[in-house]
C-alpha cells in the first residue's frame, strides 16, 4: 500500500504547515510541527530518516483537528537536522 508524503518545509516562526528543529532532552534531535490548521506539536515517538521522511504519520494532537498526513521535513539532513 502507497501513499503520499506531504513536503513541510523548514520555517523558524511556527507558520501553518511547517517544522522547526528540536533537541530532546535525552540529545536526540527531533522537530516541532505545526499543522496546516496552525497547531504546533513535537514529534515524539516518531522516526525521521536522513531525507526528512517521518514514520509513523503525523497526526495533530489538537481536539477536532482532522491534520493526519505521511510527511517529509523539507531541509532535514541526518540527525544533525536543521534549525
Amino acid at each position: 500500500m502507497s501513499h503520499l508524503n506531504v513536503n513541510i518545509p523548514y520555517s523558524d516562526n511556527y507558520e501553518p504547515g511547517t517544522w522547526r528543529g528540536l533537541q530532546m532532552p535525552d540529545g536526540q534531535r527531533s522537530a516541532l510541527i505545526t499543522c496546516s490548521r496552525g497547531h504546533t506539536g513535537i514529534l515524539i515517538n516518531h522516526t525521521i530518516s536522513d531525507d526528512g521522511g517521518v514514520s509513523p504519520s503525523v497526526a495533530c494532537s489538537e481536539r477536532g483537528c482532522d491534520f493526519h498526513e505521511w510527511v517529509t521535513l523539507e531541509g532535514w539532513v541526518g540527525a544533525e537536522g536543521k534549525g
